[in-house]
């Protein structure tokens, strides 16, 4: 468990990191966070490889909370993978073509960075409170952001319409990066299915 709320500090730092870079529109930096997604990447592999090897004298609490953590693991790595090759990359190429977001499409970015760490959070919390409240915080999130995403989209798409040529040429970065972090958020948000009791009846998306 300590392991793995490392890995998730780690996580965690990526993410933030990755906030710094865009908000400075510093590439360099978006290209070191890449670099730690290594460490990232070997800290799933041992946890994974450790927990498969706890086979004796377990009751069904125990296995079922070393399945949590395996699952927990592996939803961090997705994340990890999601900052490096799509909110890192997106940074990285629009620093490249020297091209800006406007400013509805930044305060879009910023809002779901801000539900996204939050989700983060609550998540990371679970592993060592396993409150049940707080995993129902983490579905619902997913679904209200869900919902919240759609309509940040629809606007965007609006201002297309009768946006410049900057705006059409900067709409693919956009795009990629706020569908990256609605996906980190459905990974976190999948943390949350795990701790919920069985057979809750849960609002899948």
């Amino acid at each position: 468990t300590r392991e793995t709320l490392r890995m998730a500090d780690h996580v965690r730092l990526m993410l933030e990191n990755f906030w710094s870079a865009f908000s400075r529109g510093d590439a360099e930096l978006a290209r070191r966070v890449q670099k730690e997604d290594d460490a990232v990447d070997r800290m799933n592999i041992e946890i994974k490889n450790y927990l498969s090897r706890v086979g004796e004298n377990r009751n069904a609490g125990d296995t079922a909370w070393q399945f949590t953590r395996l699952a927990f693991s592996a939803e961090l790595e997705a994340v990890g993978d999601l900052v490096d090759k799509h909110l890192c990359d997106a940074l990285i190429k629009q620093r490249r073509e020297h091209m800006g977001m406007v400013d509805p499409d930044r305060r879009a970015i910023e809002e779901a960075y801000r539900r996204v760490l939050r989700s983060l959070d609550v998540a990371i919390g679970l592993l060592t409170t396993r409150d049940i409240d707080e995993a129902r915080e983490l579905v619902r999130e997913k679904h209200e952001l869900n919902e919240w995403a759609r309509e940040q989209q629809r606007r965007h798409y609006e201002r297309l319409a009768s946006g410049s040529a900057e705006q059409l040429a900067s709409s693919s970065d956009f795009v990629d990066a706020f569908n990256a972090l609605r996906r980190i958020n459905s990974h976190l948000s999948t943390i949350g299915y795990a701790f919920l009791p069985p057979g809750e009846p849960t609002r899948r998306r």
